[in-house]
């Protein structure tokens, strides 16, 4: 069983959903650092947030990662945003995971970019832009196992779990 499992077994079922939204962004955090040492990463959550959550470390190269902890709505969707100053900023991180926390099932899977992909996705207006925001939006569609952006528009199921891309 998985560790979202366990924990449900023993103190999600006295809470309502809506009672853990507070936790699920630190949870996700967890999880993927949990996923990036078991990756024999050198990895640590980074206290003050300013645009990286986690620093990891492997063979001499350090990387910055961003971690957006969204639910699965009953309807398998679910999005993410990210803002317009944060991409340009000369410390993006290295990558930007979304972790998809399924309350239903009490699993989670994370959809794993790298900067370049997440750059590629605002290029081909993948995301849409919320001008008053000054943010885009990225609107995730579950279908099966597969995961879609952009109202089925681009399969980026290939992003499923891609922590071997990591690196």
């Amino acid at each position: 069983s998985s560790m979202l499992e366990t924990v449900r077994s023993k103190f999600a079922p006295s809470y309502e959903v809506k009672e853990l939204s507070p936790y699920v962004g630190k949870a996700g955090e967890h999880i993927l650092l949990a996923e990036l040492l078991l990756r024999k990463f050198d990895a640590a959550l980074v206290e003050v947030d300013t645009g990286t959550d986690i620093l990891a470390e492997k063979e001499g190269r350090l990387l910055r990662v961003q971690v957006k902890t969204r639910r699965i709505g009953t309807d398998e969707k679910s999005s993410f945003i990210v803002s317009r100053k944060s991409l340009s900023s000369k410390t993006f991180p290295d990558y930007f995971i979304v972790t998809l926390v399924d309350f239903k099932k009490w699993k989670t899977e994370s959809l794993v970019f790298s900067k370049d992909v997440l750059f590629d996705f605002v290029k081909n207006g993948l995301l849409r832009f919320q001008k008053k925001q000054d943010r885009y939006y990225g609107i995730l569609i579950r279908k099966g196992e597969s995961w879609f952006l952009a109202n089925l528009q681009h399969d980026i199921s290939k992003y499923r779990n891609a922590f071997d891309a990591v690196h």
